[in-house]
C-alpha cells in the first residue's frame, strides 16, 4: 500500500491509538463480547463495532474515518440479503443491481461512491464467533485484500454498514456502502430556482472511466490547475488558454478527446434559504457548451506565434469553448473545466486557489536575472536630459507651406523618445530655378513655415534662427563628370542662368538641392507613460555605445517598472542586445523578463537560448543557475550520469553570490525531479525516492517531527502540485492546538484543490478554527477568486458560512 507506506517512510506519525484497542459495544443487552447467535443476530451491533474497527485502524495510519449515514445502509442491506441468498461475496448484481453505481442510483443517489464485501464463517468447531472477532476478521481482509484501495483511498467519508447471516447460520455476509456528499443524489437537493437550467441531455458523454482516464491524468499532473485558465472576455465569450501548447497536445489528442465548460450559477450554491440545485449523477452540475473537440481546439488556436526569423511559432493555446448564456453575468457564474478523454469525462474542475503565504516556507523556482551591478555603478533613475538632433527635410518644388501633420512623420522618422523642442537652427537651401530673388523669398518661407508647424506640434514657441542660401555648391557637385559639367566652373549669377535654360533637363539632379537642414536642441519629456519609451531609448543609446554597466543599470530599473505593472511589453520588445559575450547578462535578463511578461513555461526553446549564452560566458554564475534549471525541468532525467553531472553543477555554485536558499531551491528541484520519475510507479520506498527525499529532508533541514518541518515539505509538493502528498503531510498536525494560522489556511486551500477533500470532516474542522480565530478572513475565503461556493456540497461548511457571513 504506497500510502500507507508514504507515512511509515517519514516517520511523520505515531500511531495514536493501539490497532487492537478494545472498546465493548453493548445494544439490547447484547454485549459485543458476546458469540453471534445467527437466530438473533444483532445486526445494528455488528454495525457499531465493525465502523469503530475501521474507524480505529484508520486513525492509525493517519486517515480520517468514516461517519455513519443513513443513506447508505438501505443498498449495504439489499445486497448483504443477495449475497447471503446466491452465496457469492463479490460486487456483482443482477438487472439494475449489476454494478455499485447502479445500486446506488437505484436507492435515490447520484452512483458516486464503492462498496467493500466480505464473507466469513462465524460458526468454528460448533461455537460461534464473537461480534469482536467478526469486526476483526473482516478487518484483516478488508486491510490487504482487493478493496483496500476502495476503503482507504479518503474519498469517501461516510459509510452504510450490513450483515446478513445465509441460511445455514454458518456464514455471514457483510456490505458496507461508502460515499460522500456527491453520493447523495438529486433526492438530497432542490429541483429548482436558477435562472438557466442545468443540462440534462448527455450528448453520449459517459462517466469517469477510471482505466482511461488514470492513463491521460498521468500525462497531466498538475490537472487541476488547468481550470485557472478560463475567463469571460467583454463579448461574453469563454476562452481557455494554456501557456504550453506542445505538452497540452500530448494531453488532449484522441478524436474523441475535448475540453468544454460547465457554468456553474452561484445561486445554485450560495442561496442560504434552500438546498443546493445539484445533481451529481451527471457528468455536468450547471448549463453544459459545447463540446469542443482536440481537432477544433487546435484549428481554432487564437495564440500567436512568438519568437523572431525561422524561429517564430506557436508556444501556446487560446481558444474559445463556449458562451456565457445571456441571461447571466460573470459575476453570477463560477466556470468549471470539462477534460473529456474518449466521450468519458475524466475530470469537472472548479476553481481553486492556494494561500501564497505558503512560499515564505518553500518559495517556487523560477529563472535568475543577472542584475548585479558591478562596484560603483549607481542605481539608475531616469532625469530630463538635453540632446541635439541633426536631420534634413526635403522641399517639394514650388512648395512653401508646412502643416503640423506634415512634421508627424518627420519626427516619427527621427526614432527618439518623446521630446520638447528648447531651440531650432535651420539652414534652407533651394535650387537655382527662377531668380536669386525669388528663390531667397521660397527659402525664408519654407524655413519659417516649418519652423511654425514645429511649433504647433510643440505647443509652444520655439526661438529660432535661420540662414538660406542657393544650393549652387551641390549642383556643381552632381554636374561633375556629366554633359553639365560647364556649370561647374560658373559664378552664381551665369549657374541661374544657365539652370533655368536647362531646367526640364535638369530636374532629376535639382530635385536633390531643395532641402532644409535642421539642427534641433531638445530636451527628452519623461512625463507619466512618456518615461518607458525614454527609458528603453537610453538603453539601446547606452548598449550601442558600449556602456554595458551603465546600459545593466538602466536595465535593472526597467526591469522594476515592468513587473511593478508600470511599464508595458514593450519594454521588453523594445531592448536591442547584440550577441557577444559582453552581453551575456543583458541578454539574460531580456530572457527572464520575456518569460515573466508572458509567463511562458520553460521548454526546449528557453533552454537553446540560455544554453547558447551559457557557452558565451561560462563564468557568469546566473546563467550557469538557469541553465541547470532548464536542464532539470525540461530534459529526462534517465540515468544516473546526466543526474550526478547536474548535481556537479549545482554544488559548484554553492559559495558564490548566488544566495544559498536559491541554490538550495535548485537542489530540491533536481531531487524532486529524480523521484517524480518513480515515485507514482514503484512507490516512495523506491531507493532513488528514498535518497531523493532524505537529500530534500536535508537541505530544508528537517531534523525533527514538527509542524514546521511538515509545512516546509508540503511547500515543496504544493510547488510542484502534488496536492494530495501535500495534505498528507500537513493532515497529521491540523488538531494540534499550537500551529500558527498560515498552517491552517494552507491546508484548507490545498484540500480545495483536492476535490473529494472538500467532502471530509477534517477540512470542516480546519475552517471551523479558522472561523473562531478571524470571522471576516474566514468568509472571504469564499471570494471569486478563492475558494469555490461548490466547496457548499459540504453542508456543514455551507452552513458554517451561512451562519457567519450571510447576515
Amino acid at each position: 500500500m504506497k500510502r500507507f507506506i508514504i507515512f511509515l517512510l517519514f516517520g511523520l506519525l505515531a500511531l495514536s491509538l493501539n490497532v487492537n484497542a478494545q472498546k465493548v459495544f453493548m445494544n439490547e443487552g447484547i454485549y459485543s463480547t458476546d458469540p453471534i447467535n445467527p437466530e438473533a443476530f444483532n445486526e445494528n451491533l455488528f454495525q457499531e463495532v465493525m465502523l469503530f474497527k475501521v474507524n480505529t485502524y484508520m486513525d492509525s495510519l493517519g486517515l480520517e474515518g468514516f461517519e455513519a449515514h443513513d443513506f447508505f445502509i438501505d443498498p449495504a442491506v439489499q445486497h448483504a440479503l443477495i449475497m447471503a441468498d446466491t452465496q457469492d461475496a463479490s460486487l456483482d448484481g443482477k438487472g439494475a443491481f449489476k454494478t455499485v453505481r447502479s445500486r446506488l442510483i437505484a436507492a435515490g443517489g447520484s452512483g458516486i461512491g464503492a462498496e467493500v464485501v466480505a464473507r466469513i464463517t462465524i460458526r468454528v468447531s460448533n461455537e460461534y464467533i464473537s461480534y469482536e472477532s467478526l469486526a476483526d476478521q473482516v478487518l484483516d481482509r478488508w486491510k490487504t485484500g482487493k478493496y483496500a484501495n476502495s476503503l482507504f483511498s479518503q474519498k469517501y467519508f461516510f459509510a452504510g454498514i450490513s450483515a446478513k447471516i445465509d441460511e445455514t447460520g454458518k456464514k455471514v455476509f457483510v456490505s458496507m456502502y461508502i460515499g460522500n456528499y456527491a453520493s447523495l443524489g438529486p433526492s438530497y437537493y432542490s429541483d429548482g430556482g436558477i435562472l438557466v437550467p442545468a443540462t440534462t441531455k448527455k450528448y453520449g458523454l459517459k462517466p469517469i472511466d477510471e482505466k482511461i482516464c488514470k492513463k491521460a491524468t498521468g500525462k497531466m499532473p498538475d490537472l487541476v490547475d488547468l481550470q485557472s485558465g478560463l475567463s469571460i472576455n467583454d463579448d461574453g465569450q469563454i476562452i481557455f488558454k494554456y501557456n504550453d501548447l506542445k505538452r497540452f497536445r500530448r494531453f488532449i489528442k484522441g478524436k474523441k478527446d475535448a475540453l468544454a465548460v460547465d457554468v456553474i450559477q452561484k445561486e445554485q450554491f450560495n442561496n442560504c434559504r434552500s438546498e443546493n440545485v445539484a445533481d451529481f449523477s451527471r457528468p455536468n452540475i450547471g448549463y453544459m457548451t459545447k463540446r469542443v473537440w482536440s481537432k477544433k481546439i487546435y484549428k481554432y488556436n487564437l495564440a500567436q506565434a512568438e519568437g523572431e526569423g525561422k524561429k517564430t511559432k506557436v508556444t501556446k493555446l487560446e481558444v474559445v469553448l463556449g458562451e456565457l448564456p445571456v441571461e447571466l453575468r460573470p459575476e453570477d457564474v463560477e466556470l468549471n473545466l470539462m477534460i473529456i478523454k474518449n466521450k468519458s469525462v475524466c475530470a469537472n474542475i472548479p476553481q481553486s486557489y492556494v494561500d501564497k503565504k505558503v512560499y515564505d516556507f518553500v518559495p517556487k523556482i523560477g529563472l535568475l536575472p543577472d542584475t548585479l551591478l558591478p562596484a560603483g555603478v549607481p542605481e539608475y533613475f531616469p532625469t530630463e536630459t538635453s540632446a541635439q538632433l541633426n536631420f534634413r527635410i526635403p522641399f517639394e518644388q514650388g512648395k512653401y507651406t508646412y502643416d503640423p501633420e506634415d512634421m508627424i512623420p518627420v519626427i516619427a522618422a527621427l526614432n527618439e523618445p518623446d521630446f520638447i523642442i528648447d531651440k531650432i537652427f535651420i539652414s534652407a537651401f533651394s535650387s537655382l530655378e527662377g531668380t536669386n530673388n525669388e528663390n531667397t523669398i521660397l527659402q525664408k518661407k519654407r524655413a519659417q513655415s516649418i519652423v511654425k508647424a514645429l511649433e504647433e506640434n510643440q505647443n509652444a514657441s520655439i526661438i529660432d534662427s535661420i540662414v538660406t542660401a542657393p544650393n549652387l555648391e551641390a549642383l556643381q557637385a552632381d554636374a561633375k563628370g556629366t554633359i553639365y559639367d560647364e556649370v561647374c566652373t560658373m559664378n552664381l549669377e551665369e549657374a541661374i542662368v544657365y539652370v533655368n535654360a536647362h531646367r526640364k533637363e535638369l530636374e532629376f539632379l535639382l530635385e536633390n538641392h531643395r532641402y532644409a537642414d535642421v539642427t534641433m536642441w531638445i530636451t527628452y519629456d519623461i512625463e507619466g507613460d512618456k518615461e518607458q519609451r525614454y527609458v528603453v531609448d537610453q538603453f539601446n543609446k547606452a548598449v550601442e555605445a558600449g556602456k554595458i554597466d551603465y546600459a545593466l543599470s538602466i536595465q535593472k530599473y526597467i526591469m522594476k517598472q515592468v513587473i511593478s505593472g508600470h511599464y508595458s511589453d514593450n519594454a521588453v520588445s523594445d531592448m536591442r542586445i547584440p550577441q557577444g559575450k559582453e552581453y551575456v547578462g543583458l541578454n539574460m535578463n531580456k530572457i527572464w523578463l520575456t518569460q515573466y511578461v508572458f509567463k511562458d513555461v520553460l521548454d526546449e526553446d528557453y533552454l537553446t537560448k540560455i544554453d547558447d549564452l551559457n557557452k558565451l560566458d561560462n563564468n557568469n554564475i546566473y546563467v550557469e543557475y538557469n541553465d541547470i534549471l532548464c536542464e532539470v525541468v525540461v530534459t529526462e532525467l534517465d540515468n544516473s550520469k546526466s543526474t550526478d553531472l547536474l548535481q556537479s553543477r549545482i554544488d559548484g555554485i554553492y559559495n558564490t553570490p548566488i544566495k544559498v536558499d536559491l541554490v538550495d531551491l535548485l537542489n530540491i528541484e533536481l531531487q524532486y525531479q529524480i523521484m517524480d520519475i518513480v515515485k507514482d510507479s514503484l512507490g516512495f520506498d523506491h531507493p532513488t525516492v528514498v535518497k531523493s527525499m532524505d537529500k530534500i529532508k536535508e537541505i530544508i533541514k528537517f531534523n525533527e517531527l514538527s509542524w514546521e518541518n511538515s509545512l516546509k515539505l508540503a511547500s515543496v509538493f504544493i510547488n510542484h502540485a502534488d496536492y494530495e502528498y501535500a495534505i498528507k503531510l500537513l493532515e497529521p498536525y491540523i488538531f494540534d492546538e499550537h500551529i500558527p494560522f498560515v498552517f491552517l489556511t494552507t491546508y484548507v486551500t490545498v484540500c480545495s484543490k483536492v476535490e473529494y477533500k472538500v467532502h471530509s470532516n477534517n477540512f470542516y474542522y480546519a475552517l471551523e478554527r479558522i472561523n473562531k480565530q478571524d470571522k471576516s478572513f474566514f468568509c472571504s475565503l469564499f471570494a471569486p477568486d478563492k475558494l469555490s461556493l461548490q466547496t457548499f456540497v459540504n453542508t456543514k461548511v455551507k452552513n458554517l458560512y451561512c451562519e457567519t457571513c450571510n447576515k
